[in-house]
């Protein structure tokens, strides 16, 4: 993940964080919907890194696979 990536995750994570937050003090169903869907994209964004990492990881195995 590049910086700007990281960055830009980190904001999602804080902004979903404030949404949580802002549920438990309301129990607002407007604020469980929000939070509910920054969840949504911060799962959806770990999911995403981590089937790339498992990709590189088995491209390496097989590249060392192969030198063997």
């Amino acid at each position: 993940m590049s910086s700007e990536g990281a960055q830009r995750f980190f904001n999602l994570v804080v902004e979903m964080r404030a949404c949580q937050k802002k549920y438990f003090q309301t129990r607002s169903t407007r604020k469980l919907y929000d939070s509910k869907k920054y969840e949504e994209m911060v799962d959806d964004i770990i999911s995403k890194t981590k089937e790339k990492m498992e990709a590189i990881e088995q491209k390496k195995q097989q590249k060392l696979n192969l030198e063997s």
